[in-house]
């Protein structure tokens, strides 16, 4: 148990993922080469009607929806699909996906609900998610305990446990079972978030 910990806690120290500039291709269907980088795209400037998700998930820069709790506009910013396998022992992780959130026309409610942490909520705000699946081969329950930290190279260095708005991905995988699409959302500040090319877990 202690020897997964520690590669987690080297995992973490090590693994970056690199968000380049547009006009690039993704790698997502390379699922089985890791190379530690992929193609983002940014948004785009024009914000139409046709780029609105109303159900399901938003994949390309510019997308946006409402949020259902909040009413709150959701406009994905940045997107990178790594797709990278990181070997933790009996305990396998496979990054998916990062994701840079605008969300704007913030109610009094949400601003309440995630006042707490270093980062403001303010109108707009940003957030990351980090998006991932987890494997146990053993015959053990393995906890899992989450990313500590997410690191910008805009110098931004995110605490998990405090600026988290939902979960914070500390949890027990059961033996010989796979737990897919977890993921983290932590608020960003917004200083230099165009910026942001490249993010250390």
């Amino acid at each position: 148990m202690k020897k997964g910990i520690v590669l987690l806690a080297v995992f973490l120290l090590a693994f970056s993922i690199l968000l380049t500039g547009c006009g690039g291709t993704d790698n997502t269907g390379k699922e089985n080469q890791s190379d530690g980088s992929a193609k983002v795209k940014n948004k785009k400037d024009n914000n139409t009607s046709d780029q609105y998700v109303e159900d399901g998930l938003l994949l390309k820069p510019g997308e946006w929806t409402k949020d259902k709790d909040y009413d709150t506009k959701v406009t994905l910013e940045k997107i990178a699909t790594p797709k990278i396998k990181v070997d933790l022992g009996n305990l396998n992780m496979l990054i998916k996906d990062v994701k840079i959130f605008k969300r704007e026309n913030v109610s009094d409610s949400e601003k309440e609900e995630f006042s707490g942490g270093k980062v403001p909520v303010t109108d707009p705000y940003y957030t990351i998610q980090v998006k991932y699946d987890l494997e146990n081969t053993g015959k053990n329950a393995m906890n899992f305990n989450g990313f500590d930290y997410i690191i910008t190279d805009q110098k931004q260095q995110i605490d998990v446990m405090t600026d988290n708005i939902g979960m914070n991905g500390a949890f027990t995988v059961q033996p010989e079972a796979v737990v897919e699409d977890e993921y983290i959302i932590c608020k960003l500040k917004k200083d230099n978030v165009d910026g942001i090319k490249k993010v250390t877990l």
